[in-house]
């Protein structure tokens, strides 16, 4: 489950990644007579390196906190844990395993953060070099820069080896041996591998090849069904990326101080690290809310999650052109609506249409969880208590259908406002 939805989240990121590239560099090397692959060697992969060791390291991110909920579904791991002193009235215990679960988030998270800043900062460095060889001819020895790399014949090695490409090749292998590890210490408990993979075939040519609702529920009653997920994801997307705005803007270091900006990225760090369904779940004891958690708990972790983008793109302007405005006598406010605010509405966008996309998957599988109504609810009592195959594949096709038309949007929007900036 977690494979399938990294590998295709993944895939379409860098997809979009690519997009975004400059056609100069590809049309120079193009003309210049390069392959392909030599235009995807010299050109796309050094330009979109840094965001793909970034959207890599947000899946990892994303993944340690899913796999609670894998763990709750599957009864494995640290969410089987939670879910048994949950269901047990064990609050104290319980409590003490969502700590845990924060802990290991936070560090993954600083660990990601670390390593692409890193990255990106070589790759800006990298750019800039690049950049000012172009301005002149092959220097000389003597008219080398104060301070560069050379190779043996003399020139000036462009990219060269540093404590950053070290810190990736370290991520790398640390991630591919823990992976090893994974499945080294997975216990398959005597299940015949055989068996086991022609069951699943023959349940996923059920799903596939003739769905139905088996007279459980009426297709209205799907459809109704399935808007009430749509709005549930619509709802908690607009009103978190409207508070994360507003949470944004003092988070982002170069429109504050740092104390302050420190201060309310540590709390959405926390935030982000609790599961989304751990919050509906707390909401649902704390507040004694019904249904109605599964709104504040996916909202709740939506603020937290847009905040963070929200600010690292603030934070990602010129300060010249923010000194420049303040030099003016330019209040904050001012600064803010016609400097920060237009510079960084696409991505604003983008941004909150990725999460918007999360969300419906969220509401899907919260609703499973937690019987809060919408189409999840009903996959749920068809996979687990009807055993209908058939109306698993209606269900499942409804689902795609609508993250299909989702990425279709998606990816006219990114052309519109991003790519063709």
């Amino acid at each position: 489950m977690l494979f399938m939805k990294s590998f295709g989240f993944l895939i379409r990121s860098f997809i979009e990644t690519m997009d975004e590239v400059s056609g100069d560099a590809v049309d120079a090397l193009r003309a210049a007579g390069a392959s392909r692959l030599q235009i995807v060697a010299h050109a796309i992969v050094p330009l979109t390196i840094a965001q793909a060791v970034s959207w890599v390291m947000y899946q990892l991110e994303t993944n340690v906190r899913d796999a609670t909920l894998v763990g709750m579904l599957t009864g494995t791991g640290i969410g089987f844990v939670f879910e048994l002193y949950y269901r047990t009235f064990r609050y104290d215990t319980a409590g003490l395993v969502i700590l845990c679960i924060v802990v290991v988030a936070m560090a993954c998270e600083a660990i990601s953060n670390f390593v692409r800043r890193r990255v990106m900062n070589k790759t800006l460095s990298s750019n800039e070099r690049t950049a000012k060889s172009h301005e002149t001819d092959a220097p000389s020895d003597s008219q080398a820069p104060k301070g560069a790399r050379l190779t043996a014949t003399g020139k000036i090695k462009i990219d060269a080896k540093d404590s950053s490409d070290t810190l990736l090749h370290v991520t790398l292998f640390v991630l591919t041996a823990l992976t090893i590890w994974t499945f080294a210490q997975m216990n398959y408990n005597g299940v015949d591998i055989l068996d086991a993979t022609r069951g699943a075939f023959n349940n996923l040519s059920v799903i596939a090849f003739s769905p139905g609702t088996d007279g459980y529920w009426t297709m209205g009653e799907l459809l109704d069904d399935l808007f009430l997920t749509l709005c549930l994801a619509i709802v908690t997307t607009l009103v978190g990326a409207l508070l994360a705005v507003i949470i944004a803007l003092p988070a982002a270091c170069n429109l504050t101080n740092k104390p302050v900006s420190n201060a309310i990225k540590l709390v959405l760090s926390f935030v982000r690290a609790v599961p989304t369904i751990v919050w509906v779940l707390i909401f649902i004891v704390a507040i004694s809310l019904g249904a109605e958690a599964c709104i504040v708990g996916m909202m709740f972790h939506t603020t937290a999650f847009l905040a963070k983008a929200f600010s690292e793109a603030f934070e990602e302007i010129d300060q010249d052109v923010l000194d420049a405005l303040h030099a003016t006598g330019a209040s904050w406010l001012q600064v803010v609506t016609h400097c920060v605010l237009p510079e960084k509405l696409n991505e604003l966008l983008s941004w909150t249409f990725i999460r918007f996309e999360n969300n419906f998957v969220n509401a899907v599988v919260i609703a499973a969880m937690c019987g809060s109504g919408g189409i999840g609810y009903q996959l749920f009592l068809a996979a687990n208590f009807y055993f209908s195959m058939h109306a698993v594949g209606l269900i499942t096709y409804l689902c795609l259908a609508v993250s299909v038309v989702l990425e279709i949007i998606s990816s006219q929007l990114r052309k519109r406002f991003i790519v063709n900036k």
